[in-house]
């Protein structure tokens, strides 16, 4: 069985095998030859589906007139009565199926990513899918170069609180295979499918020779389906309408129903909404644990507390391509020009932000010379007006400056060439010297002396223009 499995659905080197799409879908009229009675190893077993045959040898398919002739011709290859012509029978690298143009279109490498296995689960006894995954185990494809998904669980609520699967406790192999599954199922938080089904039968509700741990989940889906047939049965009766399907139709719309371990809700467009849980395993024990749920309805997911566990442990770049198409669910990663643009805005934010703060610490503190309580008020005292366009001003005003006291003239001589020798002198117009501090040496020079002459020389320029 693991040989046929080998062949039929992997080929060396992880490249995907069509040759089980037309063996299974498509299979031969010539039935199966028995293997001849030597020692030498069988041929492989092909698979006939007794029923697909027919279909394909005396059926005729009717298509609409919503058919495209590509996809008719695309469809009548697929369903050839001879095998030989059949579109993917032939080669094991599916070129002629991938060339076709209705597929041409498909991106095959995301599809190739995704493993979806149409078998019953191994959690609840499916011998196909634990040789599957064993096979993919020998073959190093359960790496995480792809993530299996069991189709089954989708279609009804696979119980994962406080339980434990034998299969993976008794299994080294399947239980490190199964590392890079997800399982996608119907969440119940309500309790799940065998604690709300021994509930049921404490209350007398199902017989009570009845073992939950036996019962399959898929149960829980049938009752609720037949809960929301009877539901939306009566919302017809009580409109005062026949019940028809047209009728069950239009009336099965906006309302709330309370299923066997879930509730579903039911909108004003008539889509069910029906909650969703990704579960996955730890690759160390044999429960399973939720790590995201999926809203339909939103296309959203949320947190569940626990995080992904990645095949051996290495996860995939945070910039890898997205697994679905773009959307709320999951929108890839980011491109790197839009990084280096995204960049760019933000230094240019950031310039402009300075600039703007410089401008308004200037307006402010042009402000606080004007009026306020840090405006500078000068005496005459303080100050010496030198007018440079006479020079027998100047030498008057050197004059008046003789009779004071020997530290002021001493302060006078120190800047009396100043004015003479300097073009700002000519371009300012008159001069203004500030008494000389005491003292012979001045190490240091405060900030708020420092402002002071800023501003001082704020006024000059100002009255300049």
């Amino acid at each position: 069985m693991a040989a046929a499995i080998r062949g039929r659905f992997f080929t060396p080197g992880g490249a995907q095998h069509c040759g089980f799409l037309s063996a299974a879908a498509t299979a031969p009229a010539e039935p199966p030859q028995k293997p001849p009675k030597t020692h030498q190893e069988p041929p492989e077993p092909q698979v006939e589906n007794k029923e697909v045959t027919r279909r394909i040898l005396h059926d005729a398919v009717a298509y609409s007139e919503r058919v495209s002739p590509a996809a008719r011709a695309a469809c009548e290859g697929l369903l050839a009565k001879d095998p030989g012509d059949r579109l993917g029978f032939r080669g094991h690298d599916c070129a002629q199926l991938k060339a076709h143009p209705v597929f041409g279109a498909v991106n095959w490498g995301r599809l190739e990513a995704v493993v979806l296995m149409c078998m019953h689960s191994v959690l609840l006894g499916g011998e196909e899918q634990r040789v599957l995954l064993e096979e993919a185990e020998d073959l190093g494809m359960t790496d995480g170069t792809y993530v299996f998904v069991p189709y089954d669980a989708l279609t009804f609520p696979l119980p994962y609180r406080r339980v434990s699967y034998p299969a993976l406790a008794n299994n080294t192999k399947l239980r490190l295979a199964y590392d890079a599954v997800l399982t996608v199922t119907i969440d119940s938080p309500d309790g799940n499918f065998r604690e709300v089904l021994q509930e049921a039968k404490e209350a007398y509700e199902v017989p009570a020779h009845i073992d939950p741990a036996q019962v399959h989940p898929l149960f829980a889906t049938i009752y609720n389906s037949i809960h929301f047939l009877a539901a939306a049965v009566e919302a017809t009766r009580s409109t005062g309408h026949w019940v028809m399907g047209t009728s069950v139709a239009e009336n099965i719309r906006d309302f709330q129903l309370e299923g066997f371990c879930q509730n579903f809700s039911v909108g004003e467009d008539g889509d069910v909404t029906v909650p969703y849980v990704v579960l996955d395993t730890d690759n160390k024990g044999d429960h399973l644990w939720p790590v995201y749920g999926l809203d339909p309805g939103t296309r959203g997911l949320g947190y569940r507390g626990h995080r992904i566990h990645w095949p051996h442990g290495s996860s995939p770049g945070t910039d890898a391509g997205c697994w679905f198409e773009s959307g709320t669910i999951c929108n890839g990663g980011l491109d790197a020009t839009f990084i280096l643009l995204l960049f760019l805005l933000i230094a240019a934010l950031v310039a402009a932000g300075a600039a703007l703060a410089c401008y308004i610490r200037r307006r402010i503190q042009q402000a606080q010379l004007m009026k306020g309580p840090n405006k500078i008020i000068l005496t005459m005292e303080d100050l010496t007006f030198i007018n440079t366009q006479s020079s027998k001003r100047v030498d008057g005003s050197r004059t008046s400056l003789a009779g004071r006291s020997a530290g002021d003239t001493k302060s006078v001589k120190s800047v009396t060439a100043a004015p003479d020798n300097t073009n700002v002198a000519i371009a300012e117009g008159d001069w203004v010297w500030l008494k000389k501090f005491p003292g012979e040496q001045h190490n240091e020079v405060k900030p708020a002396t420092k402002l002071v002459f800023c501003k001082v020389g704020t006024i000059w320029g100002h009255r300049g223009q």
